[in-house]
């Protein structure tokens, strides 16, 4: 037997909506209703279920106790935003930030109590000057296939959910003539320019539109100039038939013979390029509306 992780744990509690109110204003959990009406708290790939102490369901701890538990529980950000959060839900600190070793090396903890007396460690592997992770959505794939129209319409259903973000197409970071040598360097300047600009006003999430931008050597500089970015990589691809014919469409002039050949071997790059961290997208048959909401459900699942 291999052990791969906790999926989820038992708490005893005095009061159920007590304790779902806590978690889910202090630390941010999803309330879970699940069979038989029972309930739980959701977080990242985890959950906590929830016993009403002197009604448990069976099978339970030999001793099913409210306030007996300690717990620790990472957060993404910087462990200053958690104390943040805390003084501003009224909740008593007990100790804290204190370094600690967790399972992944060291941590910055503080410790504090829910309702029913448990020890809640909330931790960050950050160290304290580090800024806070930045979720990114990378869309790449080959011109033609959608990657701009399908980022704006993702931006619009988060506009639609008021979630903060914001949208870079790195087709604009560069776009001057004539291309000087050191081209790549004045893109990664200018996205590290632009980026700061949003991070100092708080923004968290990024939209990132590429050809290649889902390549290792552009995750490379692009990881340079987003500090602590976390990326959600999707390509979207269509059959050669639907990428020429949408080419058409958009293409005027003498440019359309020239783009049709860079977008047919920008496919043949990227059929023989594929790795389990890049999501595949094909757009074939989808509206933009659709195609959005699917990569909104890859970019959710994969930042929790």
């Amino acid at each position: 037997m291999r052990i791969d992780r906790i999926d989820h744990l038992v708490l005893t509690v005095r009061d159920v909506d007590e304790t779902v109110e806590f978690h889910v204003c202090v630390l941010g959990m999803e309330p879970v209703m699940f069979e038989d009406g029972r309930r739980a708290l959701a977080f990242g790939r985890q959950k906590i279920n929830l016993h009403q102490a002197g009604h448990e369901f069976e099978p339970k701890s030999a001793i099913p106790t409210p306030g007996s538990a300690d717990i620790c529980l990472v957060t993404t950000g910087p462990i200053e935003d958690a104390l943040a959060q805390l003084a501003a839900d009224d909740v008593a600190i007990e100790e804290g930030p204190v370094a600690r070793t967790g399972a992944l090396g060291p941590m910055t903890s503080i410790y504090f109590r829910d309702p029913d007396g448990n020890l809640i460690e909330v931790a960050s592997y950050l160290p304290p000057d580090r800024p806070p992770s930045v979720d990114v959505l990378v869309i790449s794939g080959p011109a033609g296939v959608g990657k701009s129209s399908t980022a704006f319409e993702v931006s619009d259903q988060l506009r639609a959910a008021n979630v903060a973000h914001a949208v870079i197409d790195t087709d604009e970071l560069d776009r001057f003539y004539p291309v000087p040598d050191d081209l790549g360097a004045i893109t990664e300047r200018n996205l590290t320019t632009i980026w700061k600009g949003y991070g100092e006003r708080g923004c968290s999430r990024l939209i990132l539109v590429g050809v290649y931008a889902d390549v290792p050597t552009e995750l490379e500089w692009i990881g340079r100039a987003v500090p602590a970015a976390q990326f959600t990589l999707v390509r979207l691809v269509a059959s050669r038939e639907a990428l020429e014919e949408r080419i058409a469409s958009r293409e005027v002039g003498s440019g359309a013979a020239a783009q049709l050949e860079r977008t047919t071997s920008q496919l043949a790059d990227m059929e023989a390029d594929r790795r389990p961290e890049v999501h595949i997208l094909d757009t074939g048959g989808l509206t933009v509306e659709e195609a959005a909401r699917r990569v909104l459900a890859l970019w959710r699942g994969s930042t929790g």
